[in-house]
């Protein structure tokens, strides 16, 4: 929904971006995700979501990126083809909630690898607050990426830390839902501003339709979102694309159990 995830509702699939939508599930899930990327990149990743007493959620879950392979041309060494970039990460997390309040935490755990050759491990922080003012809408704020960096023998790459805070409200009647949010961005390491907003249609709880508009800080234009979902007899389908202007399409689909 234009990568409006700072007002999260309480979607298990959404953990890996808001860890306060951890919090306030009654059921378990695991979910299993795949995304190819502006550069024919590929992300794969496991998350699952176990409910604990009172509201509370425990997450743990499993990444990897493959940025494609790329051919180096060494001055007097021989032509080869290599990784341009492979990473592997794991996150654990927790979430609760209190008097209409969900927060959370996940720690992340990265190891990356560039050109089969320079590797370096780091350790991130993403938090999540959600509060609900009014029946129905819901405000957030969440700090993505909280971290020192990642330093490759003597060159330091900071991880992209950004804020985001945002606005969800939701309607019911009769099964169906409508939710609209939306979200502002700030990129700490390249301070820029962006933005992001959707709708989501959901029928009868259970074909969902979903569209949005937004701005990435670290992208020039602006880019649309697609998106429809099918949950039924303990099963959960999404899949998402998004348009951007002289970019490859990223797309992402993804397959939840729900125990």
């Amino acid at each position: 929904m234009g990568g409006a995830v700072a007002a999260a509702g309480r979607d298990p699939t959404l953990t890996w971006l808001n860890p306060a939508a951890a919090a306030g599930n009654k059921q378990a899930t695991v979910t299993f995700s795949g995304q190819k990327g502006f550069i024919g990149d590929t992300t794969w990743l496991a998350l699952g979501v176990l409910p604990i007493h009172d509201g509370g959620g425990l997450v743990t879950g499993v990444a990897w990126y493959d940025a494609g392979s790329v051919v180096l041309h060494p001055a007097g060494g021989e032509q080869r083809t290599v990784d341009a970039q492979l990473d592997g990460m794991g996150l654990l997390g927790a979430a609760g909630e209190a008097g209409g309040v969900r927060a959370g935490v996940n720690a992340k755990f990265l190891r990356s690898t560039l050109f089969n050759e320079r590797s370096a491990s780091a350790g991130a922080f993403d938090a999540g607050l959600c509060a609900e003012p009014l029946e129905g809408w819901t405000a957030g704020v969440l700090a993505q990426n909280m971290s020192g960096g990642i330093r490759f023998e003597k060159t330091d790459v900071p991880l992209p830390t950004v804020l985001r805070a945002g606005l969800a409200a939701q309607w019911s009647e009769e099964g169906n839902r409508l939710i609209v949010s939306a979200d502002g961005v700030r990129d700490m390491e390249r301070k820029k501003y962006g933005w992001g907003g959707g709708v989501e249609f959901r029928f009868s709880g259970t074909l969902s339709l979903r569209g949005g508009v937004g701005r990435k800080p670290e992208l020039n234009g602006i880019g649309y979102t697609f998106g429809m979902g099918f949950e039924g007899f303990k099963y959960r389908i999404d899949y998402g694309v998004r348009l951007e202007p002289s970019e490859t399409s990223p797309q992402v689909f993804s397959f939840t159990v729900i125990f």
